[in-house]
């Protein structure tokens, strides 16, 4: 299957495989050589985390303080 003008075929015009996928996507950092996975972003943030709570002064992500530290990941 191919797209128009675009990268998003899984083969090229000749039918080759254009990549392939990983066994255990869960487990991958990066979701291609550029792009963190769901895993990675969530890495990420959980070595961000006590930064973040310390920046939002203590609240979390919950709006009016109250010091329960949770956050939401929202991925695009």
């Amino acid at each position: 299957m191919l797209c128009t003008g675009f990268e998003c075929g899984n083969v090229d015009e000749k039918g080759n495989t254009k990549y392939t996928l990983c066994e255990k996507p869960k487990l991958s950092f990066f979701w291609d050589n550029l792009h963190l996975s769901q895993n990675g972003w969530y890495s990420v943030f959980t070595q961000l985390e006590s930064s973040l709570s310390q920046i939002n002064g203590g609240g979390g992500g919950g709006g009016g303080g109250g010091g329960s530290n949770h956050y939401e990941i929202v991925l695009f």
